[in-house]
């Protein structure tokens, strides 16, 4: 897989099918295969471009600290070498923050926003850093079986957990990159700046999310002008898993739409 520098790190990227770039951004510990109930149903369609952030999967970091800016700035990275100006960026937990930076501080590569299962943190409401450096001393295929029930929704297939724990288990981690994974999110702060984003923007959050609250995806949507909210029954944070097909024709539908809407001029969304 091609590897792009970004700020010091050497960033592990891959793309499947063809059309209008659709960006995809992983949250928290999970490397770019988590998105595999999601690629095979958007590259039929779009071109979809994923990468490992920093401290996961093929991605080479340096052990210095680094922000949600930063791995902004690597998201650009990946669609510079991939070639691309401007891309619907789709974000999940901590990726939906990196997406929510990308579109503030970098509108210009930003053509839609897809957020699920995250928020605008505010000095409130943001988690804390305080056992960063502590938690990922346990094996993290031992520590993904331990919070899985916090992780998905009650409805959730076991076999679909199983395929996602395996996937976790094959990853390559660092256990400093993670640390600072969580130090980056526990840092950082836009519920006051994503007023500013001005894209069309799709907020999917599950109804029994357990890690990020729904109120917190709600007030995300409300700050953001124009902001679409759905709420998907049942789902916890790793929605997706729950409820794959509804997730995929919700993404589709939006871009589409999206798209549709840019080959018309004066049509607004």
């Amino acid at each position: 897989m091609p590897l792009v520098n970004s700020q010091g790190a050497q960033i592990c990227w891959t793309e499947e099918g063809s059309g209008d770039p659709i960006l995809l951004v992983m949250g928290h510990i999970y490397a770019k295969e988590m998105w595999h109930r999601t690629v095979p149903a958007l590259a039929g369609r779009y071109r979809v471009i994923s990468f490992d952030n920093r401290g996961v999967g093929g991605t080479i970091a340096p052990p210095e600290p680094f922000s949600i800016a930063t791995m902004a700035l690597d998201a650009l990275a990946v669609l510079d070498a991939a070639g691309v100006e401007k891309a619907h960026v789709f974000g999940v937990s901590m990726g939906g923050l990196i997406a929510q930076e990308l579109a503030i501080s970098h509108p210009g590569r930003v053509r839609s926003l897809i957020l699920g299962c995250t928020g605008a943190p505010s000095a409130e409401t943001a988690p804390s850093s305080r056992w960063a450096s502590l938690k990922y001393r346990i094996p993290l295929r031992l520590a993904s079986r331990l919070t899985a029930p916090l992780m998905y929704g009650k409805g959730t297939p076991k076999e679909k957990i199983e395929a996602d724990l395996a996937i976790i288990a094959s990853t390559r981690v660092s256990s400093s990159g993670l640390a600072q994974q969580s130090r980056a999110v526990s840092d950082y702060r836009s519920l006051d700046r994503v007023a500013a984003i001005a894209v069309p923007t799709l907020v999917i959050h599950g109804t029994d999310d357990k890690v990020v609250s729904i109120d917190r995806g709600r007030e995300l949507a409300e700050r953001i002008e124009g902001a679409r909210f759905v709420a998907l029954p049942g789902a916890g944070h790793n929605f997706s898993a729950e409820a794959t097909e509804a997730t995929n024709a919700l993404v589709l539908e939006f871009v589409d739409q999206v798209s549709r809407a840019a080959a018309v001029p004066g049509t607004v969304l």
